[in-house]
């Protein structure tokens, strides 16, 4: 079984604590798209049906998982679930709005 140690906890404890500082996004798909301009079309709705699909199934990896957090797993404390929850929602929430993002871009004809 895993268990922190004193010294360990008083590490996270003040890791938690420092101030978060944001990462820059990068997307080697994006840039690739941003480059696009001269492929043909067809390449560029395959290079957005492939990165849609991805999400697609990213997000019913996370509603299942989802799913079986909310059916309540016993080595897993109710509050440390609402944490867990709030993660899988953003990370639902992403792949709905890339899903919605691709099929957008998709439709403009590019």
């Amino acid at each position: 079984m895993y268990k922190i140690t004193p010294k360990g906890k008083l590490e996270l404890e003040t890791w938690l604590l420092e101030e978060t500082q944001l990462q820059p996004v990068r997307s080697e798909f994006m840039l690739k798209l941003l480059f696009s301009s001269d492929q043909p079309k067809e390449h560029i709705i395959k290079m957005l049906e492939i990165y849609k699909q991805v999400h697609v199934e990213k997000r019913e990896k996370y509603m299942k998982m989802q799913h079986e957090l909310d059916q309540g797993i016993e080595e897993i404390t109710k509050e440390r679930a609402r944490f867990l929850n709030a993660m899988l929602r953003r990370g639902i929430l992403s792949c709905e709005s890339t899903i919605c993002w691709c099929d957008e871009t998709m439709e403009t004809g590019l």
